[in-house]
């Protein structure tokens, strides 16, 4: 099921979340100049954030796991009970962070959204 599930998780998610980062730094030029711009920056700096705590956290857990499936297939149970909660940790870690960028660049959209154009 898992195999199926994420066979292109790897990289269409990389390539969405790199977009994402490079769209919020876009954005971050376009409104330097504007009420909203520190709240902008603060966004885009939590999903880049949130890149760096995934890159610290989790790829080293997928990388030792993927070499003892090479390596030593009868330690898979032992490394996954050494490092799940590592792995575990690592994406909440990289999800609050992403959250928090997320929602601080809507909520520098909605800040500069005039009153009399909110639905």
């Amino acid at each position: 099921m898992t195999s199926t599930l994420y066979r292109l998780y790897g990289s269409v998610g990389a390539l969405l979340q790199i977009g994402s980062v490079v769209a919020a730094v876009v954005l971050v030029m376009l409104v330097r100049r504007r009420q909203t711009f520190r709240l902008t920056l603060l966004g885009a700096l939590g999903l880049v954030f949130s890149l760096v705590l995934w890159g610290a956290l989790v790829a080293p857990v997928n990388a030792a796991w993927l070499e003892v499936m090479h390596t030593a297939p009868e330690a898979v149970p032992q490394a996954f009970a050494r490092l799940r909660e590592r792995w575990e940790y690592g994406h909440v870690a990289a999800f609050v962070a992403w959250l928090v960028g997320f929602t601080l660049l809507v909520f520098s959209v909605v800040v500069e959204t005039p009153r009399g154009t909110r639905p």
